[in-house]
């Protein structure tokens, strides 16, 4: 009866942090990976996800920003703090007029310039006009299209992005309380599992040792 209950109350709540523990140190060694990318970039981490917290308005949680991140650093779109808050810039208002979130705003931005895809970036209201952009470029530099680098293909996209997107972002916008209070939540529970981090660890340890222990019965 009632010892039950506890029992039960019990294992859920140790199951409940352990799962905000390993949330906790899946998100610390995403962020090291962020650090690491940022460093190789001249960036300082930290300055860089502060930065995004201000863009974002508070609208996106820490580890979907810096998954964003690491993805606009891995493929060549963004290298720089003040390029990841124009990118983000863009996508917040961009997201807005097309029914979508900040969140994946931002992910369809990167990963549509990333992948230099105009289908992508027409979810958000892009219009590249295809090889235009990159001959127009090309001509700026002086040269053809044709021989521009993978990377210069991509800032000239970016280029195209921004200069399109200036007038959308000149009245600023009106943060999503909705958007805020759940990003909050996120990152609030990364908190509580990094306080939970040593606490799982011995569990799981413990958990570990004694499987290992009936593992060996059931084979004896």
């Amino acid at each position: 009866g009632g010892l039950t209950v506890l029992a039960d109350r019990a294992i859920a709540g140790a199951a409940a942090i352990y799962d905000l523990a390993k949330s906790a140190q899946a998100f610390e060694t995403l962020k090291s990976s962020f650090n690491d990318l940022a460093a190789s970039a001249g960036e300082s981490g930290d300055v860089m996800l502060g930065a995004l917290r201000g863009a974002s308005q508070g609208m996106i949680a820490d580890q979907d920003l810096i998954l964003a991140a690491n993805r606009a650093m891995m493929l060549g779109v963004a290298n720089s703090t003040q390029q990841m808050e124009q990118l983000l810039q863009i996508a917040t208002v961009r997201g807005k007029a097309m029914g979508l979130s900040a969140t994946d705003a931002f992910n369809d931005l990167v990963t549509g310039l990333g992948r230099m895809s105009p289908l992508i970036l027409d979810n958000l209201g892009i219009v590249t006009g295809g090889e235009k952009v990159f001959d127009d470029y090309a001509k700026s530099l002086g040269r053809t299209a044709a021989s521009l680098t993978d990377a210069e293909r991509k800032q000239a996209l970016f280029n195209k992005v921004l200069s399109e997107s200036k007038s959308m972002m000149a009245g600023g916008i009106a943060a999503n309380p909705f958007a805020q209070l759940d990003a909050s939540m996120a990152n609030l529970k990364i908190k509580v599992g990094e306080l939970a981090l040593p606490l799982a660890g011995e569990f799981a340890q413990i958990a570990n040792e004694a499987a290992g222990e009936l593992s060996h019965i059931f084979d004896a």
